[in-house]
């Protein structure tokens, strides 16, 4: 076991020797550093190789980029994709957002059932904004749509 953990470790400094990585090349603290200064260009650096590396704050922070068109082009699809991809992860945020964007049909065709289950999830995690937004979506929802979007949230599992 220790061969093993050895070599992984030797191996991961091999690649951040060949690739000019380190764990300070990337950080959140970082990249919101540079976001309250206005260097969105250096948060989204950031952003992007944490969110390819799995974090879910930088993917969820990566969809507003896109959202907003920071030092990206913008784009309704890549934000939503960003945020599904963290909501996937169980991130509630990232599940209010996907939940907001589909009401708000940016990079979506409209599903309310749909944002509501989002929001249902997110909601469960604690997000009182995504609690509030799901009580007003329900309020514009028939009793079967409303009962759907509960199952479906019910039954949602995070990818494999």
């Amino acid at each position: 076991m220790r061969k093993i953990l050895s070599k992984l470790v030797v191996g991961y400094f091999m690649l951040c020797g060949v690739y000019g990585l380190s764990a300070d090349n990337w950080s959140l603290q970082s990249a919101e550093e540079a976001y309250t200064s206005g260097d969105f260009q250096t948060a989204v650096a950031h952003w992007r190789g944490l969110a390819e590396l799995g974090d879910v704050v930088a993917m969820n922070n990566l969809g507003y980029a896109y959202e907003k068109g920071l030092a990206v082009a913008q784009s309704d699809s890549d934000a939503l994709g960003w945020y599904i991809e963290a909501a996937n992860k169980g991130f509630a945020t990232a599940m209010f957002n996907v939940g907001e964007a589909i009401y708000e049909q940016r990079g979506v065709s409209d599903d309310k059932t749909e944002a509501l289950k989002w929001l249902i999830l997110a909601g469960s995690r604690g997000d009182s904004d995504a609690r509030d937004l799901a009580t007003k979506i329900a309020g514009d929802l028939n009793a079967d749509e409303v009962k759907s979007a509960i199952r479906r949230a019910n039954n949602w599992r995070p990818p494999q």
